[in-house]
């Protein structure tokens, strides 16, 4: 996929559906790659540095919520141990160091096109009788994406938290884990009036992106009965937003923590068929199957498609990405910048802040019952929480982004070759055609196999989650894989791990601007097949983007992995 897709010079003007693609407003086709801006308006507790995980309902009786588990919870927290008047001063506070100048400017740094912006109903439409907009958060939201401006990129406002919660999970920051968008009648029309406004006042802003509406509805199974209703929502919204917004892309998403489409079976926006479906996955087995059963819906609708809340390691992200890409698929990692704890693995955010020192105080205190902090004690807790947020202050970590964007200092596995290129021929050549035990990749007639001393937990013909990373692929004489790397200079290298069980033989050629260039051309004779080799190949040229295609000419050989630099 050539870079020019990507390229931030094709920030402009206003992104909008045309067909099964976005484009901007000089009707150019542009590829969304950006990242989501978790726990900045819509804080979590996992996400802020609390040993909870997020209740979800896993049946219909309300349950009260574990201890800082959502904004809200942790909002009252405060106010508990630090007066009203810290807590009300504390979040613009929040909202300002979370997410500044720097920060945008370091998501435009890396390459990226997009930001998707998360925002609660909490922050934005006062919790009183009446219709109350709070202009501070408005105000913070168009600084925002004043820089979005400023560093070219596009801000997508995600509706995450609904008046009421519409997720059955902590993370809409609902009062509870109940769904009472769908059956509360206040809470659904405060929902519409909010949409209204952000259609209002950001009708005329080319660089905000887009609406994404609403984050994974109707997460839990249980709640199935409320789905026409999330479909009437949603028409009605979309009726709404257009009174005052034709101009803007409205993403909307399925339920089942937005990964399930079933509902989407009719043109949702009749009168600009301005829209498209967002969907979210962590951790699928890349390979072309997981995008099918979106690539169907989106053969059925004619609207685009974007991989809007993602996220995996950073084999996982060099894997997945360059498939969605391939299919004109954007994408969105979760997330930008969140606490550096135990989850932060999960999740691998590119930015992580310090918790405060004292942290484990504040802690104890709320979930043991121990010896509560002054007033003047908490606020200096949460005085320096607040400072660790600024950028300055966090620890930057850009292998997330090398590996998503495939830039140097990524590892690709060897079984995540290129599918095709642009023109629709195939980027792969195998001889193999048994497929394999494992249902990964099983149409391609390439040879996957595990690496030495690997014992599956899950028996055969289950390729589960985590255990394609120890698939190896074993290349036969005239086999080959490409891989596509991006911003390559004069000082990049690779470096091909394989190993081969036999007197065998390599040949890899660089392909750049259709001008190829031979990097090896030799054996390998390894006295173990089970003992790994390194082929350190300078790349000496500068291109944006650059196919490997590594060949078999002899023997056998398996290859492990391609680590860029």
């Amino acid at each position: 996929m050539n870079t020019y897709f990507f390229d931030k010079a094709r920030v402009k003007g206003f992104l909008h559906a045309r067909g099964k693609i976005m484009v901007n407003g000089d009707e150019e086709e542009i590829i969304l790659r950006g990242l989501g801006a978790g726990n900045w308006n819509n804080p979590e507790g996992f996400m802020i540095g609390v040993p909870v995980k997020p209740h979800m309902s896993a049946s219909k009786e309300n349950v009260v919520n574990p201890r800082l588990d959502r904004g809200r919870n942790f909002s009252a927290l405060i106010r508990e141990l630090c007066g009203t008047k810290y807590e009300r001063e504390f979040w613009p506070k929040w909202f300002d160091n979370h997410l500044g100048e720097a920060d945008i400017r370091q998501i435009a740094q890396w390459g990226y096109n997009s930001v998707r912006l998360p925002i609660d109903a909490m922050f934005f439409l006062y919790e009183e009788p009446g219709i109350t907009f709070n202009e501070a958060s408005f105000a913070m939201l168009d600084r925002v994406l004043k820089w979005c401006e400023k560093y070219r990129i596009y801000g997508i406002i995600d509706l995450h938290g609904a008046v009421g919660g519409q997720t059955a999970m902590a993370c809409d920051n609902g009062v509870d884990s109940m769904p009472h968008l769908f059956f509360d009648e206040e809470s659904r029309e405060r929902t519409l009036c909010l949409c209204e406004e952000l259609a209002k006042r950001y009708k005329d802003n080319p660089f905000m992106g887009g609406y994404d509406m609403i984050n994974e509805p109707l997460s839990r199974v249980v709640w199935e009965e409320y789905l026409p209703k999330l479909k009437f929502f949603y028409k009605e919204m979309i009726e709404r937003m257009r009174k005052y917004d034709r101009n803007h892309i409205i993403f909307l998403n399925g339920h089942e923590k937005s990964e399930r489409v079933d509902i989407f079976d009719e043109d949702f926006d009749p009168q600009c068929h301005n829209w498209g479906i967002a969907f979210h996955n962590y951790g699928a087995i890349p390979q072309k199957q997981f995008f099918v059963p979106y690539l169907e819906k989106q053969a059925q609708l004619e609207v685009p498609l974007w991989f809007s809340e993602g996220g995996g390691n950073d084999l996982w992200m060099s894997a997945i990405y360059e498939i969605s890409v391939e299919y004109h698929i954007g994408f969105n990692t979760w997330c930008y910048k969140m606490a550096a704890t135990d989850d932060a693995k999960v999740f691998s955010p590119y930015v992580k802040h310090r918790l405060p020192g004292e942290w484990q105080m504040i802690l104890d205190y709320a979930f043991k019952g121990s010896r509560r902090p002054s007033y003047t004690h908490a606020q200096a807790i949460f005085d320096e929480y607040l400072n660790n947020l600024k950028f300055e202050n966090c620890e930057v970590y850009d292998i997330g982004a090398n590996s998503a964007l495939r830039r140097p200092g990524c590892t690709i596995p060897a079984v995540a070759y290129d599918r095709k290129h642009e023109d629709g021929e195939k980027a792969f050549a195998g001889s193999y055609f048994y497929g394999n035990a494992f249902n990964y990749r099983i149409d391609d007639g390439m040879h996957i196999v595990t690496e030495p001393g690997f014992v599956s937990r899950y028996g055969a013909l289950n390729s589960i989650r985590g255990e394609w990373q120890h698939y190896e692929l074993k290349l036969y004489p005239k086999d080959y894989a490409e891989y596509t790397l991006r911003n390559v200079s004069e000082n990049s290298y690779i470096d091909v791990v394989c190993r081969s069980n036999s007197l065998s033989s390599l040949f890899i050629t660089e392909n750049m601007r259709d001008e190829n260039k031979v990097l090896y051309n030799g054996s390998l004779n390894s006295a173990d097949e089970n003992e790994y080799g390194v082929l350190h190949l300078p790349l000496e040229r500068e291109a944006d983007t650059a196919a490997i295609r590594i060949t078999c000419t002899q023997g056998e050989v398996f290859l492990k992995k391609i680590i860029y630099r």
